[in-house]
């Protein structure tokens, strides 16, 4: 073969150097070196494989064809890409590794959230526990149509309410909200309303009563505050007295369906500063209702963020005359329900109804 390319190209024989075999395996050892050093560290460095393939063929062809030099790619190139293949096989072994710790840890990551969503789950059928029944509420007093509701934003939440009876004609009602959400908001909770409850049961002066409650809160208490709106109401005459504590003011629905709302003068939340929080009084006449509510109303949010407010909540109250507590109630969430469109609810929401039926 090599007398024919003599004969047909009229050059010299083929010739294979002395130093070709060294400087083969000169190359094939640096080309695996440089594959186990950069392919493990660096993804962009495999596009390079393929060049230096490419790039030793072509070396070896230009020396054949032009000089009449047997260089061989072969030891170079199927070392590196050995060297290459091994790396790969390495990469895949540590990325299989990688996925099975993945998809364990995954698995542990789902059995330890069932077991918080069950105890989240428990606390908050504790907290709702807590609550007094709608049932009990609507049967509480033939002169009092009273209905309450309460969602958490979350599994547990800081607000809470509550009605009371203090004599055959006096019941007391609570509405609060403590600062924060989620379990700490809800463990707050449950001493506001156990505190709130006991000290009005103790306690006959209103005033007396936000006083006490406001010591009773803040003691060994640095971190959470609430809002409160306590309030009398006596069934004789459907005079309401009322203490507001930075909370949101209550909305009055007259007979005929026409809305009112009702500016208090109020006080800071409790478990700020001592404050003389100032009882104020007004008279419910027969048919009118009480809608107290917490911010979860007037601070629910659409999708693009803006706010319910107060005045969406009055407009939503506004208009049929004579309806229940329990429709008075379901409307108002209803509407703020249909304003969030499935948004995501920013703060728990709690509603009381008491409607005056002497």
């Amino acid at each position: 073969a090599q007398a024919l390319d003599v004969i047909l190209r009229g050059k010299g024989w083929l010739a294979r150097p002395a130093w070709a075999s060294a400087a083969e395996w000169a190359l094939a050892t640096l080309l695996a070196l440089l594959a186990l050093l950069f392919l493990p560290r660096f993804r962009r460095a495999w596009f390079a494989v393929p060049v230096a393939a490419i790039t030793l063929v072509g070396i070896s062809w230009l020396a054949f064809r032009q000089w009449a030099l047997l260089v061989d790619p072969l030891p170079s190139l199927g070392l590196g890409l050995f060297a290459a293949g091994g790396v790969a096989l390495g990469m895949y072994g540590d990325v299989r590794r990688e996925r099975e710790r993945l998809r364990e840890a995954l698995v542990e990551e789902r059995v330890a959230a069932a077991a918080t969503d069950a105890e989240l789950a428990a606390a908050r059928a504790i907290q709702l526990g807590m609550l007094p029944r709608r049932d009990a509420l609507s049967s509480l007093d033939p002169r009092l149509d009273i209905d309450a509701r309460l969602e958490p934003a979350r599994s547990v939440g800081g607000d809470f309410y509550d009605v009371v009876r203090l004599a055959p004609d006096r019941i007391a009602f609570t509405v609060a909200d403590v600062t924060g959400k989620g379990v700490p908001a809800s463990l707050f909770m449950a001493v506001s309303k156990a505190l709130s409850k006991s000290v009005m049961l103790r306690t006959k002066r209103l005033a007396g009563v936000a006083a006490m409650l406001n010591e009773e809160l803040s003691r060994d208490n640095a971190d959470s505050g609430v809002t409160m709106l306590i309030g009398v109401i006596d069934l004789t005459t459907g005079e309401v007295a009322m203490v507001n504590a930075g909370h949101e003011d209550p909305i009055r629905l007259r007979a005929d369906g026409t809305t009112e709302e009702m500016k208090m003068e109020g006080g800071p939340p409790f478990c700020i500063v001592d404050y003389p929080w100032p009882v104020e009084t007004l008279t419910l006449r027969p048919g009118e209702a009480l809608v107290l509510l917490t911010d979860g109303v007037s601070e629910a949010q659409d999708h693009d963020r803006v706010l319910y407010g107060r005045s969406r909540a009055v407009a939503a109250l506004s208009g049929d005359a004579g309806l229940g507590a329990v429709e008075i109630a379901d409307r108002l969430l209803r509407s703020v329900r249909n304003f969030e469109d499935g948004a995501e609810a920013s703060d728990d929401l709690t509603v009381v109804v008491l409607r005056y039926l002497p």
